[in-house]
């Protein structure tokens, strides 16, 4: 699962887009919302991560692997730190979205890796 964000700050929009793979590589769903808000780059990649989330559980799928190119939040995930962050809320939910029987695993790649979210 591709994670990945877009910003608009001129017109205050961020974009949060989603690709989920087979190990082929091959797409088995994607998704994208549109926020008519601009955040931080951190607050919409978390926010991407549990729309991913989110989006993986609806579409039944009970083994997640993410890519991300923002290797700072996959280690705040990983670790369960910055809980008390102006970020815990998100970090929560997310921790909370795996409180399941969902396998997970965080993966940094480069940005140019990351273009398919």
């Amino acid at each position: 699962m591709n994670c990945a964000t877009a910003f608009d700050r001129q017109n205050e929009r961020t974009g949060i887009g989603v690709v989920v793979r087979d190990s082929d590589g091959e797409v088995l769903a994607c998704c994208s919302q549109r926020l008519e808000t601009t955040m931080s780059i951190k607050a919409a990649n978390l926010l991407a991560i549990q729309k991913g989330i989110q989006f993986g559980v609806d579409c039944g799928f009970l083994l997640f692997v993410f890519e991300l190119d923002d290797a700072e939040v996959i280690d705040w995930i990983k670790s369960g730190s910055h809980l008390d962050s102006k970020f815990g809320a998100i970090l929560m939910e997310i921790k909370k979205l795996f409180d399941g029987p969902h396998g997970q695993l965080f993966r940094y790649v480069t940005k140019p890796a990351n273009k398919a979210a």
